[in-house]
Parts: structure tokens; C-alpha cells; sequence
């Protein structure tokens, strides 16, 4: 009986106890949804009071934050007390899939809780969703359909609506088998359309395609919330308006505003990639490429006085960082020497045509008289319009180059008391003598020795030359057996990279020739690829690799390598690095970044 008391006893203290046991809970209203629709997540407290928010941030790897809602509730069951604490999230995912909702944590006075993971389905949408409105329209559209590899289109993306939208938000995206380049700011205007107005919003990006064949663009996604206005209940029976009545229109007032959440996914589109041509080792694909020269007109040229020669490329259906440079065509072994300035370059948009332009200048210094032939500039390229290859030339021009300022000194003058005639006559050489003789022998030996003492030098000096020129030629022959870049990177494989041999690299040169190296090893690009094909071929392979470091590594080596320009060559090693480390790791999934839109109601 005592025993069945005790039992009693302890079940009445500790059952209330555990019926209130803090815990932390994460449900959704659906676990199966569709591309461009959103769904709620609520995460429950209970049994505790929270010491802060949910932490939330691996959420916004797949999905986007749309809104969010924090709701308490206290309730009093048989004479005991229980708070909860709700928060409510509208998300949406950014791309088709079987996702996990991670486990959340939140700080709380029963300590850390946890909540359990929940797995939602995510499948393929089709055309926009959660938006059913006529008034909003939502499209992507490119300049060109059909374009040859490394030829860059322009993908336009515009959202057409009359109504409020707020806290829009666009993911980047990325592509396989192409570089992808934001073009600018959201643009954002008005059009009157049929007389109403109409709020565009227009993205733009340059694609460049790194490979031949069908090129998928998949629908572009864009989120947000949109303001919804709740008419007065008087609105349904006096009409929309025209009311002549002052009580009516001040009635029509009453009515709120709230926010609702919006998806829209645009049309995907598809590239059809046309392959270069066979046997071009070189590929400038272009719609138009033109190179004009700038000479100072009516300038006299001399010996040792510079002078200024510039260069102005202009292309179209191409990108400023794929304009050549004209360095290598100035004119090597002429008797000039040549100094080059850093070039400019920059991209524009006229028409939906991307245009772009690079200015080069080079200072020329004369080094001798007579004439200086400046050979001819000559570009190939391929004319995407008429499917054949072109060519941006400069005919060779001939400068006259006049002697210098300087000139030999004269010899001097004689003395104006000794004409000429007294000259000659005083450096007449008098009849030898006895005396004369002797030391005319005295000379003939001492010629003898100093000719002996010179043929004894040259066989010395001959000697040594012949000795300093075998030991170059083993040393040039052992320095043939030194393996090059290439020989040391070829079928290493990352694990086996010494991080130091990358950081110890002191030029940008040197970063290029290694990446040349490691890719032709172990990316499969072609030898002596550019840095977009390499990194693109990279990107190909090993789709999870970053690319804002990819990005970053090809924008600074082109400004150094093409633009001279000082750039962060620590960084970009260690970037370098860090793409080449991250092919051990398994392939993880790329993190889409998200970027806020203005409002598209300024008023």
C-alpha cells in the first residue's frame, strides 16, 4: 500500500513536468510543390521562452525568403499555464528537386533546441505560377538564336505589370557550357500602353557560349510580393467608380492594403551553337570588326625625338575583353624603339547589339636616319553575318627620318698667324738622319714585341671563349632536360599540387601559363586556350566550382595580362587554388545569390 502511494506520489510531481518539456517543432502546409509556388514553414517553440530568432540562413541556399510572421499564444489547461511562440515563413525554391529542410536551432532559457529536418519535393512548373493576374506578364528573350561558339548574345529578361510590386528579388543563374555576365542595373521605367501605364522592369545578361551543339536557358525565376488592396463592401453595390455621391467615394477609402506573395517563371530558351570552322587555330567570331589608326599629320620625324601612334578597335556582336591586343605587331628588329601605354576598353548596347571598343596607343623613338617602315596591322576574324573569314588590316606606312639635333664636332681651326700654306710646309718631315735610324730600329723592335705580346692575349682570350662556350652549351643542354610548366603539371593530380608552388608565382604571366598547363592536363582544353575556355572547361567538368572565383580570377588576369593594370595577384592565386583544391571535394550544390529589385510603383 505504501509502495502504490509512493508511485502515486511521483507521477503527480513529474507528469506535469513532461507534459511541458520544452521541444521545438518545424511543420509545412505542403511537402510537394511545383516551380514558382511557395509554401509555408512554421517553427514552433514551446515549454520555453526564446532568447532570440530562429536561425534560418541555410534556408537561402534553396529557397527564397518571401515573408515572415511571429505569433505567441498562451493558454491555461486545468490550472496550468503554457506559452508557445510560432514563427511563420513563406518560401519559395529556387530550382526543381528533392530538397531538405536542415535542421533549425534556436536559442532558448531550456537551452539550444533543435528541429527536425522535413524533405519537400520540388517539380518542374509549367510557365508562371501564383500569379494568375492578365496584368502582369513575364518573358526572356535573346538577340540571336544561332550563334557560333565564343560569340556572346545578349539574354534580355523584362516584367510587364500595372500593378505594386515590393521586395521583388532575382536569383543569379548559372549555365553549364557557357560564361554568364550581368549587364549593369535593373532597368526600370513606365510605358503607356493603349493608355494605360505599364511598369517594365528589363535585366540583361552577356552569355557566351563555350560549346557548339543545344544550349538550354532554363526559365528565369523572379519572386516578391505584390500589394492588394480590399475594397469596401459598398464597392460591389454602387459600382467602381462614377459615383457622383462625396459619402460613396469617401467610403471607397476604407478599404486596406496587404501584401501577398508572387512567383513568376519566364519562357526557358534554347541555343542552337553553331562549331567553328575546321582548321582555324584562331576563332573572333564578330559581326564587324574595324581598326583605324591616329598619326600626327605634317609632323617632321627626327633621330631620337618620340612620337605618338594610336590604335582604335571597334567590334560588333563581340566583348570588349575578346579584342586582341595589337602589341605583337608593331614592328619588331626596326631600327625604333617602342614604349605601349595601357589600353582602354569598354562595352555599350545600341539597338539590343552589344558594341565594344579598345583603344591602344605606343610611343615610337627613332634611332636612325633614312626611311622607318611601320609594318602592316592585320586582325583575322570570322564575320558571323556572311559565315566567312575577314580580315581589320592597316596598310604598312613609310616615315622620312631626319637626322637629329646633334651633330659631329667640327676639327678646329688654325691659328690665324699660320696660313696654310706655312702649315703644310711646317709639318714637312725633315730628311732622316743617323740618330733617326737608331731609333727607327729601336721602334721596329719594340713593334715586334708589342705585335707578340698581342698575338699571346688574342690566343689567351680565344682559349677562355672556347672554354665559357662549352660549359654554355652544357649548360643549355642541361637546361633542355629541365622539364617545363607543362612536363611538371601533366597527369598530377590535384592532390598532389603543393599549395606553395602556385602562391610562390610572382607574375600574372606565370599564373596564365600554369592554368594553360593545368587545364590542358586535366580539364581537356585545347593548348593555349584563353582564360574563358579554360575556367569554362573547368566549369564543364566540375559544375560546383564558384563562379565568382572564376569570374574573379578571368577579370583580373585579362586586366593585367591585356589592360597592364596593377591587380591583386595574392588574391587571385589564392583564388586559383581554391578552384583547383575544391575538384577533390564531392560536388556540392552551387549557391544561388540573390539580389533585391526596386520597387517598380516609385510613386
Amino acid at each position: 500500500m505504501v509502495r502504490s502511494l509512493l508511485i502515486m506520489f511521483f507521477i503527480s510531481i513529474f507528469l506535469p513536468i513532461a507534459s511541458f518539456a520544452a521541444e521545438f517543432i518545424a511543420s509545412v502546409d505542403q511537402n510537394q510543390i511545383n516551380v514558382g509556388n511557395s509554401f509555408m514553414l512554421q517553427l514552433k517553440l514551446s515549454g520555453a521562452s526564446s532568447k532570440g530568432h530562429p536561425d534560418i540562413s541555410e534556408l537561402q541556399e534553396n529557397f527564397i525568403v518571401l515573408g515572415k510572421q511571429q505569433l505567441s499564444n498562451t493558454t491555461i489547461i486545468n490550472g496550468n499555464l503554457s506559452t508557445s511562440m510560432s514563427w511563420q515563413y513563406r518560401l519559395t525554391p529556387k530550382k526543381e528537386g528533392i530538397y531538405k529542410i536542415p535542421s533549425i536551432k534556436i536559442e532558448s532559457s531550456e537551452g539550444v533546441l533543435t528541429s527536425q529536418p522535413i524533405s519537400v519535393s520540388v517539380e518542374k512548373g509549367s510557365g508562371p505560377s501564383n500569379h494568375e493576374d492578365k496584368e502582369t506578364t513575364f518573358s526572356a528573350s535573346v538577340n540571336k538564336r544561332t550563334p557560333y561558339k565564343n560569340e556572346p548574345v545578349i539574354y534580355t529578361v523584362r516584367l510587364t505589370t500595372q500593378e505594386t510590386l515590393v521586395n521583388a528579388q532575382a536569383g543569379d543563374f548559372s549555365l553549364e557550357g557557357a560564361m554568364i555576365k550581368p549587364i549593369g542595373k535593373p532597368k526600370i521605367y513606365e510605358r503607356v500602353e493603349n493608355g494605360i501605364p505599364n511598369n517594365i522592369i528589363e535585366l540583361k545578361y552577356i552569355i557566351t557560349p563555350l560549346k557548339s551543339g543545344s544550349v538550354r536557358i532554363p526559365g528565369f525565376l523572379i519572386q516578391g510580393q505584390k500589394v492588394v488592396q480590399d475594397k469596401s463592401p459598398f464597392d460591389s453595390v454602387f459600382g467602381r467608380g462614377g459615383d457622383p455621391f462625396d459619402i460613396l467615394r469617401r467610403l471607397q477609402n476604407l478599404g486596406t492594403e496587404r501584401l501577398e506573395p508572387f512567383s513568376l517563371t519566364s519562357n526557358e530558351v534554347v541555343l542552337d551553337v553553331k562549331a567553328p570552322p575546321q582548321n582555324r587555330s584562331s576563332w573572333l567570331p564578330a559581326e564587324s570588326l574595324k581598326i583605324s589608326e591616329s598619326l600626327p599629320e605634317n609632323q617632321s620625324f627626327k633621330v631620337g625625338e618620340p612620337f605618338t601612334r594610336s590604335f582604335t578597335i571597334v567590334g560588333e556582336g563581340i566583348a570588349a575583353n575578346q579584342l586582341p591586343s595589337l602589341k605583337d605587331q608593331q614592328g619588331k628588329g626596326a631600327p625604333v624603339k617602342i614604349y605601349g601605354d595601357k589600353p582602354t576598353t569598354e562595352d555599350s548596347f545600341k539597338k539590343n547589339t552589344l558594341t565594344s571598343w579598345r583603344e591602344e596607343s605606343y610611343t615610337l623613338v627613332p634611332q636612325q636616319p633614312g626611311k622607318l617602315t611601320l609594318p602592316e596591322i592585320s586582325v583575322p576574324w570570322w564575320n558571323t553575318k556572311e559565315n566567312k573569314l575577314a580580315y581589320a588590316t592597316l596598310p604598312e606606312r613609310t616615315l622620312e627620318i631626319a637626322p637629329g639635333a646633334q651633330t659631329p664636332p667640327a676639327s678646329p681651326p688654325l691659328p690665324q698667324s699660320i696660313t696654310p700654306e706655312k702649315a703644310e710646309e711646317k709639318i714637312q718631315t725633315p730628311p732622316p738622319t743617323e740618330t733617326s735610324q737608331e731609333a727607327s730600329h729601336v721602334n721596329h723592335i719594340l713593334y715586334g714585341i708589342i705585335g707578340a705580346l698581342i698575338f699571346l692575349l688574342s690566343f689567351t682570350f680565344l682559349w677562355i671563349f672556347k672554354l665559357k662556350k662549352g660549359r654554355s652549351h652544357r649548360e643549355i643542354t642541361m637546361d633542355k632536360k629541365e622539364p617545363t610548366l607543362t612536363d611538371k603539371i601533366a597527369k598530377r593530380p590535384a592532390s598532389d599540387l603543393s599549395n606553395q608552388e602556385l602562391l610562390n608565382m610572382k607574375t600574372p604571366e606565370e599564373v596564365y601559363h600554369f592554368l594553360q598547363a593545368y587545364g590542358q592536363s586535366h580539364w581537356g582544353a585545347p593548348q593555349n586556350a584563353s582564360l574563358e575556355i579554360l575556367l569554362g572547361s573547368a566549369k564543364n567538368k566540375f559544375s560546383y566550382l564558384s563562379q565568382e572565383d572564376i569570374e574573379f580570377v578571368i577579370k583580373n588576369l585579362h586586366n593585367a595580362l591585356y589592360g597592364d593594370k596593377d591587380i591583386p595577384l595574392e588574391e587571385v592565386k589564392k583564388r586559383c587554388l581554391n578552384l583547383i583544391l575544391a575538384m577533390k571535394k564531392k560536388e556540392k550544390k552551387g549557391r544561388v545569390k540573390t539580389k533585391n529589385l526596386p520597387d517598380l510603383n516609385p510613386t
